[in-house]
């Protein structure tokens, strides 16, 4: 049986669509960091926190980048 963690999950990324793809690179991104800090291969910066690093990474995620980087 699913856990907690996993129903809401499927809750969040139910859906179709562009919605559902943002959600769900959003999801991706922050398991992926997450995945990262744990396993040593990326630490914040100096005087900052995971919560600090997490907000920076997720700031970079906004709707108005979907179609990628104009430079």
């Amino acid at each position: 049986m699913a856990g907690p963690a996993r129903a809401r999950a499927a809750t969040v990324l139910a859906g179709e669509g562009r919605d559902r793809a943002r959600r769900l690179a959003a999801r991706s991104l922050v398991h992926g960091l997450a995945s990262l800090i744990l396993e040593g291969n990326v630490a914040p910066g100096p005087g900052q926190d995971v919560a600090a690093l997490a907000r920076a990474v997720t700031a970079e995620l906004r709707p108005d980048d979907v179609a990628g980087p104009t430079a």
